[in-house]
């Protein structure tokens, strides 16, 4: 995504979310009356369901899966009745529930990629053939039935049938949406990825804004978390988009972008109170710059990190310890998340000492799913608002690890080597602007997953799983791209 052009789904994206978020709030007001917006809703939605093309249609919902809110993960903490509310249940909350459907315990968002997914089959791009296209779908295939080979290891091994189906379900769903990815969109739609990404980024932020000064402050509180969890996903992404589009566009336009679009996304980082969101960023960062071939722009980067590096590691150490002041905000969030000298990290190393000590059980073959995490160390008692704490613990890496043992792990964990194999290769075999930026942002938002699902349940959140989906297929596309034109990968000057 080099520039907020027509070519890239800018100006869609900001009337999707703006048209998305005034229909919400109109039916909050309206109460009762809310079956008069459906004259509205359902044309559409039977338009992009069923008539419009399917590359068009997977964008806008790519762009609802990250703009609504899973209501499981209780938006707002609870400080606020979220205007999104309704839309957070008709797409994410279960058909059992919402719609009255039983024994349709599952969301609606599965329909929606079903009914794309039949009328993808005969999309059909020049990339889909390529090597890197099919081996991300074989891939994924394997990674597939390895979560079904688990689901019966862990239930002959006496799992519980229902915990089970909540640890697997949204790791199933990204193979369904990454594969529905692959087949409809084609490489020329992945720069709109990267756009819808930055806008819906932007406008959570302005969520997160709302919900930290204008409902938290008046009431002298300091929220949680102003939206939810798994935005530190979306807002370090977005962050990363921004400085890939600045190393390799390197215009005064991207340099604008990056710093009052950057600063603000930074902005919605504090006010959303995730100090993982930070580490997000580092650990993306790294990657991308690892990603760097010998060349003139890695020697920029070196020379501006010589200055960036000491200014960061003194605003950090001195921000860290300055009290209530808004302009150390961030320093104070990452050196918390580097003292980890409070409740929530000790809270976290417990359950990591928990979950090793369920691995020393069975390390090769693990326990499938179904089973408990073994609770030898116990401080706090949670079971009350979350009694699935023991199925669903908050490292998501160790937990795979008990589940899966050393083969299962690795399998389940090597969606992540994969995306990044791919995007590094796409980079180095790129000479279009728009698909360096898109490959070497894919390389860094695997970073922030990867830091997710350590540090906070990132594998029971639905937006690691979208965000990752758009990742591989642009890797793979570009990837492709490359195959079917004869490019190999050069060094760059």
């Amino acid at each position: 995504m080099a520039r907020f052009g027509d070519d890239h789904w800018f100006k869609e994206s900001v009337a999707w979310v703006v048209g998305v978020f005034t229909l919400a709030l109109v039916a909050q007001w309206l109460g009762g009356a809310q079956v008069a917006l459906l004259v509205i809703v359902l044309p559409i939605a039977y338009h992009y369901l069923f008539r419009a093309p399917v590359h068009e249609s997977v964008k806008v919902l790519f762009l609802l899966a990250l703009f609504v809110e899973p209501p499981d993960l209780f938006p707002g903490a609870g400080y606020w009745d979220s205007p999104l509310d309704t839309a957070n249940r008709m797409l994410y909350g279960f058909l059992q529930k919402t719609w009255g459907i039983p024994g349709a315990s599952f969301p609606f968002l599965f329909v929606i990629v079903g009914i794309l997914t039949y009328r993808a089959r005969k999309v059909d791009p020049p990339e889909n053939a390529t090597p890197s296209v099919r081996v991300a779908r074989t891939w994924l295939t394997r990674v597939l039935y390895t979560f079904f080979a688990l689901e019966a290891w862990g239930i002959a091994r006496q799992g519980a049938i229902q915990p089970s189906y909540f640890q697997s379900l949204q790791l199933v769903f990204r193979i369904f949406f990454t594969r529905l990815l692959l087949r409809a969109l084609r490489k020329e739609d992945v720069p709109a990825l990267g756009t819808i990404l930055v806008v819906v980024a932007i406008f959570r932020g302005f969520i997160a804004a709302w919900v930290y000064l204008l409902v938290c402050r008046p009431m002298g509180i300091v929220p949680e978390y102003a939206t939810h969890h798994a935005d530190s996903i979306l807002f370090a992404g977005a962050f990363l988009v921004l400085v890939a589009a600045y190393l390799e566009d390197r215009s005064k336009s991207s340099l604008v972008r990056l710093g009052l679009w950057g600063t603000w996304l930074m902005a919605a980082m504090v006010f959303n109170n995730r100090r993982l969101a930070f580490v997000c960023v580092g650990l993306g960062a790294i990657g991308m710059y690892a990603a760097l071939p010998p060349s003139k722009l890695r020697r920029k980067v070196n020379k501006f990190l010589w200055v960036l590096g000491p200014t960061l590691a003194a605003y950090v150490l001195i921000g860290g310890e300055k009290g209530d002041n808004p302009l150390f905000a961030p320093a104070r969030l990452f050196y918390s998340a580097l003292n980890q000298k409070d409740a929530s990290s000790d809270s976290r190393d417990i359950e990591n000492n928990n979950l090793l000590a369920t691995l020393n059980e069975n390390p090769v073959l693990g326990s499938g799913f179904g089973h408990e995490y073994k609770e030898v160390y116990k401080v706090y008692e949670i079971a009350e608002f979350f009694p699935l704490y023991k199925y669903i613990p908050h490292n998501s890496v160790l937990w795979l690890w008990t589940v899966g043992g050393l083969l299962g792990f690795f399998l389940m964990w090597s969606l992540y080597p994969l995306a990044a194999y791919l995007a590094a290769r796409a980079y180095r075999m790129s000479y279009v602007k728009e698909d360096r930026i898109a490959s070497l942002a894919a390389f860094g938002v695997v970073g922030v997953i990867i830091a997710m699902d350590w540090g906070d349940v990132g594998t029971n959140a639905w937006m690691g799983h979208i965000v990752y989906a758009a990742v591989l297929v642009a890797a793979a596309k570009i990837s492709g791209a490359g195959e079917l034109d004869g490019l190999v990968p050069v060094k760059r000057e």
